[in-house]
């Protein structure tokens, strides 16, 4: 699903902006939804190959396997970030936050459009 990319990380720039605009003060709300923007399309953009290479193949084979959940789907979503962490942290955080929020969309919608199907 092409569409949970741009989702999953529009969801995680603004839970960075909320996160940011908590810390910075209500009165700086356009510059944090600004960077929270930025955060959202360079996730996007970066996290569209390893999106179309990794965590398409690993959601098919979940649901070959008739064990595509929310739960297989975070942690096939977090794991790369783990990898990433035992040599960046915040590399890994970011890698960790983008793949899971994209992961966990891809499964709401693969699942809303099984619930129509039926």
């Amino acid at each position: 699903m092409l569409i949970s990319v741009p989702v999953g990380s529009l969801v995680v720039g603004l839970l960075m902006a909320a996160a940011l605009a908590v810390e910075e003060g209500i009165s700086r709300l356009p510059e944090t939804l600004a960077i929270g923007g930025m955060v959202a399309v360079g996730g996007m953009v970066l996290a569209l190959l390893p999106a179309l290479t990794y965590g398409v193949v690993v959601h098919a084979l979940l649901m070959a396997h008739q064990r595509a959940t929310y739960a297989t789907s975070l942690l096939a979503g977090v794991l790369p970030g783990l990898c990433l962490a035992a040599f960046d942290t915040n590399g890994g955080f970011l890698v960790g936050a983008f793949g899971s929020s994209i992961a966990l969309v891809t499964q709401r919608i693969v699942r809303g459009l099984g619930e129509a199907n039926e």
